[in-house]
């Protein structure tokens, strides 16, 4: 039982490797996205340029302003508004990658949480009681 323990060790490790590889790479492919999505926000920006006066200017002000502006209203901005629709499915398509790829990591290192616990309670429920049995006949046989 200890033995087999033991073995279970090195693929343990090795997956904790992995994981953290995948999630330093991961790291970098954020800050890659984090570009994109700047530079798809600043298109944004430079669609709205020519808008009201009271219209958002930008994400954050859209998000924080409740202001249902409609693009479609203004027959001047037609090429900012195609533009900005644009810019705003390429940004969703960007948005929804990431969220999947930041569900697949969760995932991974749930499973890897899981494998480490298990291999933790079996470690302090089986292998150190058995090692405490052995030790005390060990030193019993010794006297």
């Amino acid at each position: 039982m200890i033995h087999g323990h033991a073995l279970q060790w090195n693929p343990l490790k090795r997956e904790i490797s992995l994981v953290a590889t995948t999630l330093e790479i991961f790291g970098k492919k954020m800050a890659v996205w984090n570009q994109a999505c700047q530079q798809l926000l600043d298109d944004v920006k430079i669609a709205c340029v020519n808008t009201p006066d009271e219209a958002p200017k930008t994400f954050a002000e859209l998000k924080t302003s409740g202001y249902n502006f409609k693009l479609d209203a203004y027959p001047e901005l037609q090429v900012e508004a195609a533009c900005a629709r644009d810019t705003s499915k390429e940004l969703s398509t960007l948005i929804q990658e990431l969220f999947d790829e930041v569900n697949k990591k969760v995932m991974e290192a749930t499973a890897l949480e899981q494998q480490i616990k298990h291999y933790a309670d079996e470690l302090n429920n089986k292998i150190q009681p058995a090692i405490s049995i052995k030790k005390k006949l060990i030193l019993k046989k010794q006297e």
